[in-house]
């Protein structure tokens, strides 16, 4: 999806600034801050963010459709360190990325998840080992899958730009797009079956903020508020975060699981202004938002997250 808005306006419009938290513990979160501006030039589409579990101030990212199979190191202040293209893989179209341990090594899942048109067959989870990053110079060697996921979802195909990895439940979580309520859907993480593999829908996201009819016309931006375009968890602070056009969802995990806390009612923080934003990740300790658009220069902004009045935060 290419195109350019104005958030001004969105803000502005938007009646789910003030959604209470969904736990007894309150939860803060600061205003943005600008932590740096990416401007290397071939990341002009970035569609997905991840953190570094080798080097915490690190992130990965990608860029989607159109451009090379390739990752990409920048600092947490937008630096670019390294180049890695991905041998084997197609870049369909690339919509997110996640950083996940597996058996006890740091990995990368690519999702080609992107589809506009509703039209794929099947689309495609690239799994790498996070490449090791060394001090003479941008140019990495190539990274090689350790396993391609070609699937289908279960009631045909969906556009998604959003997810992620739940290692504790060995299962990956994919958000729909383009759908009046964002579907949630599962896949194992296990096995190795090169067959096609079938993502199960396990819940509607009822829950989460929604412009009406009524806003969407007097306003055509708003068309694009609410959708999913990006989503991480931390298992570390029991947070997930969902981006979208707009603002941020911040849902605290309970006893229910990931699926479950997805389908509560989230915190929610108004985005400052960006041209697309379409890339979100946590830190290492789960306390801290990064957020990315796309487009040249790419600001690179944090959210701060804390519990009562810790750190100063709103």
């Amino acid at each position: 999806m290419k195109f350019v808005h104005s958030l001004k306006t969105l803000m502005i419009l938007s009646p789910f600034l003030c959604i209470p938290p969904v736990s007894g513990a309150e939860l803060r979160v600061s205003d943005p801050e600008r932590a740096g501006l990416i401007t290397h030039p071939e990341l002009t589409e970035i569609s997905g963010l991840a953190v570094s579990l080798k080097q915490p101030d690190i992130l990965w990212v990608i860029n989607d459709s159109g451009n090379s199979p390739t990752l990409y190191a920048v600092t947490t202040s937008g630096e670019f360190r390294a180049a890695f293209p991905v041998s084997s893989a197609v870049n369909r179209d690339w919509e997110d990325l996640s950083s996940f341990l597996w058996d006890g090594k740091p990995c990368l899942l690519i999702a080609d998840v992107g589809d506009n048109d509703a039209v794929r067959k099947t689309c495609a989870l690239y799994f790498v080992e996070e490449p090791d990053l060394d001090h003479s110079g941008d140019a990495g060697g190539p990274v090689v899958p350790f396993r391609t996921l070609t699937f289908r979802y279960e009631d045909g195909p969906r556009d998604c730009e959003a997810v992620a990895v739940d290692v504790e439940n060995r299962r990956i979580l994919l958000l729909s797009k383009r759908t009046d309520f964002p579907g949630l859907y599962v896949l194992p993480l296990d096995g190795t079956d090169p067959g096609v593999r079938t993502a199960k829908k396990v819940a509607d996201l009822t829950n989460v903020p929604r412009f009406t009819e009524e806003q969407k016309s007097r306003n055509p931006l708003l068309r694009f508020a609410g959708m999913p375009t990006a989503m991480d968890l931390s298992g570390t602070s029991g947070l997930a975060v969902v981006l979208t056009y707009t603002e941020i969802w911040i849902f605290v995990n309970t006893t229910s699981g990931w699926i479950g806390t997805l389908r509560q009612r989230p915190v929610t923080a108004s985005l400052p202004l960006l041209r697309q934003a379409e890339s979100v990740c946590f830190d290492g300790t789960g306390r801290t938002i990064y957020i990315t658009s796309e487009r040249l220069p790419a600001p690179l902004i944090r959210f701060r997250i804390g519990l009562g009045e810790e750190n100063g935060l709103r």
